[in-house]
């Protein structure tokens, strides 16, 4: 049998995007006959142990976690400095061999260079699963930040020195083309299979909008504030923009310069921020959403990413109002199963949520269901499987 290892300093199996991506990917290549072994960071659930197979399994993953300290600081020294060499460990004790496939994903120098010593010392091949390229604006400081000093080794070392990458845009895949790698584009992809029915109420006479997660020097909070600003007072009330998974300090370190208007907006509860929700709570507050608004900036950063929360939103119902930059536009239908503007500008940002609000409950339920079907068609992970195992079957 094929055994790939897929190497993450990641929470698997349930910690953020990343780790979602590692354990669809993984389900994928089961799919098509492949031992999956994942080695990643993080406490493991003793609920998910398996003793016949002396490991944790989630999913049908198997998997075993570098075991992290409790204490913050010694956590990120060992994150720095160690999670690499224990993850060495688990290599060997798992018997990695010369017939095996490596699978690497992480961002970290000394975490990616232990991985990839130790598997040419053994003779197995080596991929790297590259979703971002981080500019130096990302970074306090700019170019001469350490960490960015670090991932620039990576991404301009690291990666085209295994010859073979799995990138998450076509952006990306251009790149380590031109550099001789052999690459293939797998985009985001979402469980399908396990969401909940789709269900849509009339039970709200607003426009109910979401930006979920942290908008820090990727997403354009500041465009998607002015643009709600600049609807007409009648407009505005019709509007309700839920901001989700941060708190308000980490809003407004978001949108240097329009701290104020974002204050503003919250207090007339045109903006309505969550600080904290529990899962069941934030589903709840999900069946009454209509769109997620999603404006990004146009750069290299946004170009090579791929938005993980439009898939995510969709399978649940949740259409995107969002701007055609890098590769998610391509999966998506204007008019159909979401909201496509061209400039990435507050005024062009507008004009979208006013496409929205003229629609009718009718035709924004329809929607609704066409981004929940389309989900399946276009984003389950169930498509990328023979994908996956074709690369991985032809690696040199």
């Amino acid at each position: 049998m094929k055994r790939i290892v897929i190497c993450a300093d990641r929470k698997f199996p349930r910690g953020d995007a990343g780790a979602n991506r590692i354990l669809f990917m993984a389900k994928a290549l089961l799919e098509t006959g492949w031992d999956v072994f994942v080695i990643s960071t993080g406490r493991s659930e003793e609920k998910y142990y398996d003793k016949a197979s002396g490991c944790h399994v989630y999913e049908g993953v198997k998997y075993k976690n570098v075991a992290v300290a409790p204490n913050r600081y010694v956590r990120m020294f060992q994150h720095q400095f160690l999670d690499g060499k224990n993850t060495v460990k688990l290599l060997r004790e798992i018997g990695l061999a010369a017939g095996d496939v490596v699978l690497l994903y992480s961002t970290l120098y000394s975490f990616s260079s232990a991985v990839i010593e130790y598997t040419e010392s053994v003779g197995c091949r080596t991929a790297c699963d590259v979703v971002e390229w981080h500019q130096p604006f990302q970074f306090l400081g700019g170019e001469r930040n350490i960490r960015y000093k670090g991932y620039k080794r990576y991404f301009d070392e690291l990666v085209p020195r295994t010859r073979n990458v799995i990138a998450i845009s076509g952006c990306l895949e251009r790149h380590f083309a031109a550099l001789g790698c052999r690459t293939a584009v797998v985009p985001i992809y979402v469980d399908t299979d396990s969401r909940p029915s789709w269900k849509r109420s009339l039970d709200h006479d607003r426009l109910h909008l979401i930006y979920p997660g942290n908008p820090y020097r990727k997403d354009d909070l500041q465009a998607m504030l002015r643009a709600i600003d600049m609807l007409g007072d009648a407009q505005k009330r019709q509007v309700c923009f839920h901001l989700t998974g941060v708190n308000r300090r980490v809003l407004r370190a978001s949108v240097p310069g329009e701290e104020r208007l974002l204050d503003a907006l919250a207090e007339k509860e045109i903006v309505c921020i969550h600080d904290w929700m529990e899962y069941d709570e934030l589903m709840r507050l999900y069946r009454k959403i209509d769109f997620a608004l999603i404006a990004r900036p146009d750069n290299i950063v946004t170009q090579a990413n791929f938005p993980s929360k439009v898939p995510e939103l969709m399978s649940r119902g949740i259409p995107v109002i969002t701007n055609r930059v890098g590769d998610i536009a391509a999966y998506l239908d204007d008019a159909q199963d979401a909201i496509i503007y061209g400039a990435p500008t507050a005024q062009a940002c507008k004009e979208a949520i006013e496409r929205a609000i003229a629609m009718t409950d009718e035709q924004r339920i329809a929607m609704s269901k066409r981004a929940y079907e389309n989900a399946k068609l276009k984003f389950s992970y169930h498509l990328c499987s023979d994908k996956l195992d074709q690369f991985f079957s032809e690696m040199r």
